[in-house]
């Protein structure tokens, strides 16, 4: 097969019996119909061995390819999601420390230390049993008592995030 935007040559390889295609002919046919042409045109005959092999490795580049911009891209969201985890604990860290902290100052007073479930600094897992320990004494008048549900939950994603069993455990 001859591929050329020549007209002439064109007309002297359909003379000669060789087919021959211009550009715009040969994106045509693959366009319309990719697995008739490579089994069409696929194979050479001065080259018979060569061309379904090459063929076979040509059409297995974009979908390794593209496996390889998925895997790629799953490992950045990944990273992207494991980032914004880290962001948020640390957020919730840092604000239910200073809650914990005002609020056990109030309630017990300079004695708070000595009182607190676990002492500071704390980890979000000992904050989050605090708030537990304490949620009846030290925020039982401040805060509805149904909202323990919301500190169990967190304190159940911690545990399964950190790979601590939470054992069904009661503080």
């Amino acid at each position: 097969m001859r591929c050329t935007n020549n007209k002439n040559l064109c007309s002297k390889a359909l003379l000669s019996g060789v087919k021959a295609l211009s550009k715009a002919d040969l994106q045509e046919q693959v366009e319309v119909n990719p697995e008739r042409f490579h089994q069409r045109y696929g194979q050479t005959s001065a080259h018979p061995h060569t061309a379904p092999v090459k063929q076979h490795h040509e059409s297995e580049k974009p979908q390794r390819l593209c496996e390889e911009v998925q895997t790629s891209r799953k490992k950045e969201t990944e990273r992207e999601l494991s980032e914004c985890v880290s962001m948020l604990e640390s957020s919730l860290q840092s604000a239910l420390s200073t809650i914990l902290e005002e609020e056990m100052k109030a309630a017990f007073g300079e004695l708070w230390l000595e009182i607190v479930y676990m002492k500071p600094p704390w980890s979000l897992d000992a904050l989050l049993q605090c708030f537990r320990k304490h949620w009846i004494a030290v925020f039982g008048d401040i805060i509805r008592r149904s909202l323990i549900s919301c500190v169990e939950t967190l304190s159940s994603f911690v545990h399964s995030a950190s790979g601590i069993p939470s054992g069904g455990q009661k503080w």
